[in-house]
């Protein structure tokens, strides 16, 4: 289970670092992520003042997730990977891969599908689309060199934009790439 006061700790380092690139990005990061875990990380420090013993003040991260989730969906302007609804081309994307690494093709919601859905969606919307996030409970830092790094950098070379992948686990949060 994450833990409130880590998480709050971890939130800050990741956005620091995507605010050294991408201020914009940063402040979407903080909107998304803070947001849904607000509530989570008050209730966590309530039920621990009920707690006659010293528990550590633990989250769940599956509601987290589906947070996270509906509320990248409700933004406006965002183009969001996997998504029911397709629009047109926006600024900002936002994937979320809460699945497996190496999901079976139908698993939309594994790092490999959502990683293709959204190099698909730069070469689409390649003038457009200047900021991505991605967040991820899966990460295989060899198989990503492997098979996407080459992809993302060069989709994504112009100094103009920015494309964060960052790693939430029950141990917390983690910038893994960042360019």
């Amino acid at each position: 289970m994450l833990r409130a006061d880590k998480l709050k700790n971890d939130l800050d380092r990741v956005s620091d670092r995507i605010s050294d690139a991408d201020e914009k990005l940063a402040n979407i990061f903080d909107r998304l992520l803070r947001g849904a875990l607000e509530k989570e990380i008050q209730n966590s420090i309530k039920k621990e003042e009920n707690l006659s013993d010293e528990g550590e003040r633990e989250l769940d991260e599956e509601r987290i997730r589906e947070r996270i989730k509906k509320d990248a969906r409700s933004k406006g302007n965002v183009n969001c990977y996997p998504c029911e609804n397709k629009g047109g081309c926006h600024e900002i994307c936002i994937g979320f891969a809460f699945g497996k690494y190496l999901a079976r093709a139908g698993d939309s919601l594994g790092f490999v599908n959502v990683a293709e859905k959204l190099k698909q969606h730069w070469n689409l919307c390649e003038e457009e689309t200047k900021r991505t996030l991605f967040l991820t409970s899966s990460w295989d830092e060899v198989k990503f060199n492997e098979d996407h790094k080459e992809d993302f950098d060069k989709l994504n070379r112009s100094s103009d934009k920015t494309v964060a992948i960052v790693l939430v686990t029950p141990m917390g949060l983690s910038l893994q790439y960042l360019v």
